[in-house]
């Protein structure tokens, strides 16, 4: 029997029995039974799909079937796209042209997602005159900055087609439109939630993928390129120290698999006291494994950034920060006092003396990107790779790595760019800090806790952008979680803009009697 069909038989017996045993605490989150079975169903659909037709285009085929049924029903399409989005890794192949059109925009399963299940949410949004129009908000202002400025400066080294390709189709199907469908339709508490359950189980499969590939030393999703014929940009770094095989299920690097899990773990964190203690230890330690068995160093300083956020941001914050830091110190000091403790403790960044050497990179390519940014500081340089003193920064596989996303965007769009890039953290986050900070009202505490969560993760995403740049679906999820920050805040948004056109139109009236 082929590897791939091997494969699939051990995906499918891993995601029915994870399916089966979290019905009830992801149900207990805030997903309804109908929309858990459904989506468990277009889960299964795609997965058999991809791994059992010996073809790209049948495999995205079935992903559109599946899209048009389960959008049907759906009453949140962002927590179908963010579930579904997770299912499979993006292997793309780019849509064949004709005469002297060589090929036209890549196609992977996440743009038909978006097509299918996204744009239809936002033509409905743009319809519904309670929701602002794009445009409308801070945050919509800066995110269209940004990419009307990777287009103008893209389409200065590129053809107009693929001016096109990188300046309009990736911003809209892989950025915009996730961002738009998430700032308005996540704003009902109840499909904040749902969303939150939605990311948990979506991490959860893949947590017991990476637990097996750890284990046993086998990458389930790897057959998957060749049998398909398409291109998946998977890493060539799975080793730790010759020994550990860094899992990496269907996020297509071990790197990115740990950022789903912090994400994954933060967005929990509020349900932990909700749910009954079994329940609760049963989707963190599906979630745990999972960060674990990535072994990317990043994510784990990324998720004790964004949990320490989430627990300094509640009420007993102080007290919390300090009972989490002095429990990390015993459990640190008790694992120091074994073999296989001090093992786990050489792996962790700063700490640990394992790999010193992409440390030593990530510093070297700060060092060097900012020789080359100084050229240029205002607008960078979309071919700042054609530099001659990059050359030093390329490595053994013949590659020079930016594994630093705000290195990237600034090399690219200089720091005017990078500033637009980092306003759209920015704006949400701080409209989350004035909600938790109780500075608006009225808000629910239920609503405090959701800021309180994505505000943490957030803080994540901020800290493992710094380790990495933003490969696979890494963007894909920063864009809807920045999309779900707006939404929470979108009331107290909402009366600001309003506020800030009364005073606009009393100053124009007196403006007008003088």
């Amino acid at each position: 029997m082929p590897e791939v069909y091997k494969a699939l038989v051990v995906v499918l017996v891993l995601h029915v029995a994870t399916f089966a045993l979290l019905r009830k605490p992801i149900m207990a989150m805030g997903m309804a039974p109908a929309d858990y079975d459904r989506r468990r169903n277009c889960w299964i659909a795609i997965t058999i799909g991809a791994f059992l037709f010996p073809s790209f285009w049948v495999a995205m085929a079935v992903v559109a079937v599946v899209a048009l049924i389960g959008r049907g029903p759906e009453r949140n399409p962002a927590a179908l796209y963010v579930m579904l989005l997770l299912s499979l890794p993006l292997i793309g192949k780019a849509i064949p042209g004709f005469g002297p059109i060589e090929h036209f925009a890549g196609l992977d399963h996440s743009r038909v997602l978006a097509l299918l299940v996204l744009l239809p949410a936002a033509v409905n949004a743009l319809g519904d005159r309670r929701l602002p129009a794009p445009g409308r908000l801070a945050t919509d202002k800066v995110l269209l900055a940004y990419f009307i400025l990777t287009f103008a400066l893209y389409a200065m080294v590129s053809t107009p087609l693929g001016a096109i390709r990188a300046g309009f189709v990736y911003p809209v199907l892989d950025a915009l439109l996730l961002y738009f469908v998430a700032s308005r339709t996540l704003t009902d508490r109840a499909k904040m939630k749902d969303f939150a359950a939605a990311f948990a189980i979506a991490a959860a499969l893949l947590a017991v993928v990476a637990a097996f590939e750890f284990g046993k030393h086998w990458l389930l999703y790897n057959p998957l390129s060749g049998h398909l014929g398409a291109t998946w940009e998977m890493g060539n770094y799975l080793l730790r120290n010759d020994t550990y095989l860094r899992a990496i299920a269907s996020a297509g690097v071990p790197i990115a698999l740990g950022y789903v899990m912090m994400l994954a773990l933060t967005l929990f964190a509020p349900h932990i006291k909700r749910l009954r203690p079994d329940r609760a230890l049963m989707v963190g330690g599906f979630l745990l494994v999972g960060l674990v068995a990535a072994m990317s160093r990043g994510p784990w300083l990324a998720t004790a950034a964004a949990l320490l956020t989430f627990v300094a941001l509640g009420r007993a914050g102080g007290r919390s920060v300090g009972v989490a830091v002095g429990s990390a110190a015993l459990v640190g000091l008790g694992l120091s006092s074994t073999t296989v403790g001090r093992a786990m403790l050489d792996y962790l960044p700063f700490v640990g003396g394992v790999e010193v050497g992409g440390v030593v990179y990530r510093q070297e390519i700060i060092d060097v990107s900012l020789q080359v940014l100084m050229d240029r500081p205002l607008f960078g340089a979309y071919d700042y790779l054609n530099d001659p003193r990059m050359e030093q920064l390329r490595q053994g596989q013949g590659i020079i790595d930016i594994v630093n996303t705000y290195i990237g965007v600034a090399l690219a769009t200089g720091f005017l760019g990078l500033s637009l890039f980092m306003a759209a953290f920015a704006l949400p986050m701080t409209a989350l800090l004035a909600i938790v900070r109780k500075k608006h009202n009225p808000q629910t505490q239920e609503q405090v806790e959701h800021a309180r969560m994505v505000l943490a993760a957030l803080v994540g995403v901020l800290v493992t952008i710094g380790t990495t740049s933003s490969v696979t679906m890494i963007a894909h999820l920063y864009w809807l979680l920045i999309g779900a920050a707006v939404a929470i805040a979108l009331p107290a948004l909402s009366a600001q803009n309003r506020t800030a056109r009364v005073r606009a139109t009393g100053t124009a009236a007196k403006g007008t009697s003088a």
